[in-house]
């Protein structure tokens, strides 16, 4: 998957959801890591704006994708 635009979000944001998304990827199938970090993904979902969702919802099924696949 290629990078995030920056019309959507910016480097911060970016990078912090870069680290969400490793969070996700690097919890495994561990229940109650994975459920923390999926939280974690939901809210900033929430605090960076609803516009964000449709573009950066892609990374957040590709790292879920990871480790359910």
């Amino acid at each position: 998957m290629g990078a995030l635009p920056d019309d959507v979000l910016v480097g911060e944001q970016k990078q912090k959801l870069a680290k969400l998304l490793q969070a996700v990827e690097d919890s495994g199938k561990d229940e109650g890591k994975l459920k923390k970090t999926g939280k974690a993904v939901v809210d900033w979902l929430f605090d960076n704006a609803i516009r964000a969702i449709p573009t950066v919802m892609p990374y957040v099924t590709q790292a879920i994708g990871s480790i359910v696949g």
